[in-house]
């Protein structure tokens, strides 16, 4: 089947007729001659007669198939293929895929991915005309309603903005459907502008069978380039992974680097805070691959550190920052419940109190539902005693707010009271036995483990070669349910760190800290304890302000003053008035998600009460990537480098044949030529 691009000229193909018409017209009636011999007419031969009336008949019909081919030639035909229009004049229906997604901004020469495709668009856009329905459809997460192309307005593309999202193909098929089948024209096509930087395991079941049953002619627009194809070192993900936070001791900080290219890079990696260098260091990546790298620096100041680690420059720049947010406060306020109060315990945290940043209130059982809960950062239960159902409430609040409780035991309280607990806050009952020494003389230590060699490693000034640990004559045996930081030398868990399904964190002790469990209050080993298990349980009610873009927020500040104004100040310094949410742990500042990376500060009456970080999802370029040629086979590709609206023209139309047809009609004019000379020589 054939369309026509210049369709105007084939009525001239009756001109093939007028060979037949002269043939007729000169056509002579026989007529009859007196002759006075027919020796001349039996010497004619009837197969020489037979033989002149064929070549005339070949003539003529040389003549007529010489007009009509010279008349197709001009007329242009095309041969329809599958995905070529079949109506030319026809309606059309065409849903624009524009990919907006965070590779889009990968510059190549002069200008980006994306600028590219916003110029192939407007080239695609000329190709329409007044009775055509137009869509045009962006991939990222924002998107909405298509943005309709209307002939006679011009279009808006101030409204087409690169994002930090990834192409979601599948919902953009999804709106491409429903358009087509609104306006169900008789030419249907969709066009995909794209890098082809698609993450294969985003597409659904649904958009696999929307993208291979769909009655469309699809094309595809790659705007990357062969040359620079994945030349991009991203940052992936980093994160603070000292477990405590000491000023003047080193900070580490964790990072993964991919390499998405086929080759070896090299680059810098370093870590700021604001402009501030505070680590740098070179690394070598392999191609296609990832590796760890750790910097470290060591805080000079309690305060907020807004860090961000930074890759050399690649054709993509988004990806080669991370942000993490920490906060070293200037005093931690922890609350100390205390059953039956001792001496020991009272003077290690009177010198915790005064010695470091750490601000101990301590209150007894009857009274710690009076103290302003939200002031407090950690709770502490020494030898709890008659937690109720209501009281375990408000535990469970204070832990969804993102903060931490240790549990001290005691023998006030039995095991199964103490699983109770443990099962309404963490879903947890490790509670087992109480376990006693043999006899007199006889004790139970502790061993050394790798958490706690860690927890307890910047109290030393030299390794920890040989540490005197306490001697414990009783303990409880608790099932490991978590995070075992100390254990026996038999194996059983002394701390253990129990993670809430919410936010917070809950510490279990095995063992209590007085002289009636042990000759720990003896030691040198137990103020330095306590502080850093104090110290840990602070840092990981402090560590969860890490977002990705997309992802909702919801931060928890202490503060009850819910008559001042609240600011959020985003990454490029734009600040927007903010309204909380206040409960009887503070403020809850929640947010849908951000579109944008970087630092963002809530600021209270223009003073900053609370930083948090968001950074891109490292999804984008999660292998293999959507190949639209293995799903729908008959997939046109266009080249973006050289496209044109007369090489989409021309896809749509199919192959064009007048060259077919001008060498048939030279070749029709060189048989006629023949066969005259053929009669001529008799």
């Amino acid at each position: 089947m054939f369309n026509f691009i210049n369709g105007l000229v084939l009525p001239v193909i009756a001109a093939a007729l007028i060979p037949l018409i002269l043939h007729l017209l000169n056509r002579q009636k026989l007529k009859t001659l007196p002759f006075s011999s027919i020796k001349f007419l039996k010497e004619l031969q009837s197969k020489r007669i037979r033989q002149v009336k064929i070549y005339q008949i070949l003539i003529i019909l040389i003549r007529m198939l010489f007009i009509v081919f010279l008349v197709l030639t001009f007329a242009r035909p095309a041969l329809n293929t599958f995905f070529s229009a079949p109506l030319s004049g026809a309606r059309t229906t065409s849903v624009i895929l524009l990919d907006n997604s965070l590779s889009m901004q990968t510059r190549s020469h002069v200008q980006s991915h994306f600028e590219k495709s916003v110029n192939i668009l407007r080239k695609i856009l000329n190709t329409f005309n007044e009775s055509d329905h137009v869509a045009v459809i962006t991939g990222d997460l924002d998107t909405g309603a298509p943005l309709q192309y209307n002939y006679n307005e011009s279009f808006e593309f101030s409204q087409l903005k690169v994002s930090n999202f990834s192409f979601d193909l599948g919902h953009a098929l999804l709106l491409a459907r429903q358009w087509l089948e609104k306006f169900p024209n008789y030419n249907k096509e969709i066009i995909i502008i794209s890098d082809g930087r698609i993450p294969r395991n985003v597409l659904s079941d649904s958009a696999l069978s929307i993208l291979k049953n769909v009655a469309a002619r699809v094309y595809e627009i790659n705007v990357s380039s062969p040359a620079q194809a994945d030349i991009n070192l991203s940052v992936d993900t980093a994160y603070v992974a000292s477990r405590l936070i000491d000023l003047q001791q080193p900070v580490r900080v964790a990072a993964v680097v991919q390499n998405l290219g086929e080759e070896e890079k090299e680059s810098s990696i370093s870590l700021y805070d604001k402009q501030n260098r505070l680590a740098m260091q070179l690394v070598t990546i392999p191609p296609q691959s990832a590796k760890n790298v750790e910097l470290f620096f060591s805080p000079h100041r309690a305060s907020q550190y807004d860090l961000t680690l930074e890759l050399d420059d690649d054709p993509l720049l988004a990806d080669n920052h991370y942000y993490l947010s920490l906060n070293i406060p200037a005093e931690i306020r922890a609350l100390y419940v205390q059953n039956r109060p001792g001496i020991e315990i009272s003077a290690a945290l009177q010198a915790l109190s005064a010695r470091t940043n750490l601000k101990i209130t301590e209150v007894s059982a009857a009274n710690w539902l009076a103290e302003p809960l939200s002031e407090y950062q950690l709770l502490v239960f020494d030898d709890p005693l008659n937690i109720n159902e209501m009281q375990l409430g408000i535990l469970s609040q204070f832990l969804n707010s993102g903060k931490s409780i240790i549990f001290i035991p005691g023998l006030s309280s039995s095991l199964s009271d103490y699983n109770h607990i443990l099962e309404r806050l963490v879903q947890k009952k490790p509670f087992l036995e109480l376990v006693k020494s043999a006899a007199v003389g006889q004790f139970f230590t502790l061993k050394q483990t790798l958490a706690g060699n860690q927890l307890l490693e910047p109290v030393f000034r030299k390794k920890m070669t040989e540490v005197q640990w306490p001697h414990f004559y009783q303990y409880f045996k608790l099932r490991k349910a978590g995070d075992v930081l100390f254990e026996f030398s038999n194996g059983d868990p002394f701390v253990q760190m129990v993670k809430k399904r919410g936010r917070g964190n809950v510490f279990v002790l095995s063992s209590g800290l007085t002289g009636q469990w042990s000759d720990f209050p003896l030691r040198g080993l137990y103020i330095p304890f306590l502080h850093q298990l104090f110290a840990l349980a602070t840092h990981n009610a402090e560590e969860d302000n890490q977002f990705l873009i997309g992802q909702p927020v919801t931060i928890t500040v202490p503060q009850i003053e819910l008559q001042r104004n609240f600011q959020l100040q985003k990454p490029d310094e734009e600040v927007v008035s903010i309204i909380p949410e206040q409960t009887d742990f503070g403020l809850i500042f929640s947010f849908d998600g951000f579109a944008q990376p970087g630092h963002y500060r809530i600021l209270q009456d223009g003073k900053l009460i609370k930083s948090f970080a968001v950074n891109l999802n490292a999804r984008e370029w999660k292998r293999p990537f959507v190949k639209l040629e293995s799903i729908r086979p008959d997939v046109v590709r266009l080249n973006a480098e050289d496209f044109s609206e007369k090489s989409l023209l021309k896809a749509r139309l199919g192959r064009e044949l007048w060259p077919v047809f001008l060498t048939l009609a030279l070749l029709m004019l060189a048989l006629e030529m023949w066969l005259i000379r053929k009669l001529e020589q008799g």
